[in-house]
């Protein structure tokens, strides 16, 4: 955690007294959540590097065209290169069957809108 803190506090001094978290340890990346309100990913190899770079672009082309908010990621080369975009607002969904049938229906309407929009792309 101290090099991702490090990394980020450099490019962004703003942020030297904010609190923390490393979120994931996947495959392709580690996400560090600064004050619950960005998150910075940090690629962990060339091919990783690759994927983020990808993702960014295809989250940049979808995010205009799509009902529900995706994130706008911004790279930056470093070293070493990292992306930061903003928290999504919203909480996991953990209990669906505890919501209204009023609140189920409107999520599923929802999330078959979302997933039309996805698969029309080419």
């Amino acid at each position: 955690m101290t090099d991702f803190r490090a990394i980020i506090v450099e490019n962004f001094p703003e942020l030297s007294n904010s609190q923390f978290k490393v979120l994931t340890h996947s495959w392709d990346s580690t996400a560090v959540d600064v004050d619950v309100a960005l998150i910075f990913k940090f690629p962990k190899s060339t091919a990783s590097e690759e994927a983020l770079r990808k993702e960014a672009q295809i989250l940049h082309f979808v995010q205009p065209r799509l009902i529900l908010p995706v994130p706008v990621m911004t790279i930056f080369d470093g070293p070493p290169l990292f992306t930061r975009h903003s928290k999504l607002k919203g909480d996991h969904l953990e209990h669906f069957e505890t919501l209204s049938e009023p609140a189920k229906d409107k999520l599923a309407m929802q999330m078959g809108r979302f997933y039309t929009q996805l698969h029309a792309f080419d």
